[in-house]
């Protein structure tokens, strides 16, 4: 199961609005035909009841799991420069290992594929 912080990043990056920053992160989205999509996230770090996000996948968020796993995939690029490691989005990573500002040809993407 997802934790919160996954969730979060999923809103993140899935072009959410933080509209509201208390004890929780309230998220919305309004979609082309004006309906508006919300949800809520803990600040804590635990994971996700089972029953819980199957609902929240279901009757918030709407969308797959697949789609949900797509858009939280975290690739790391470790520096052998003592213990520091960088996490960043697949296709930033890309852009600054490339120095490139254009999409990546999806046959260059499976070598650094990090499943």
């Amino acid at each position: 199961m997802p934790r919160w912080k996954e969730l979060k990043r999923f809103c993140e990056r899935d072009g959410w609005e933080l509209y509201k920053d208390t004890d929780h992160y309230f998220y919305r989205k309004i979609d082309d035909d004006g309906s508006v999509r919300r949800t809520k996230v803990s600040k804590g770090s635990g994971e996700i009841h089972p029953a819980m996000w199957k609902m929240i996948l279901k009757k918030q968020l709407r969308v797959s799991q697949e789609y949900f796993n797509k858009k939280i995939k975290i690739y790391s690029r470790r520096h052998h420069h003592g213990s520091d490691s960088v996490e960043m989005p697949f296709e930033i990573y890309l852009q600054k290992l490339y120095l490139i500002q254009r999409p990546v040809p999806e046959h260059c993407l499976a070598q650094y594929l990090i499943l």
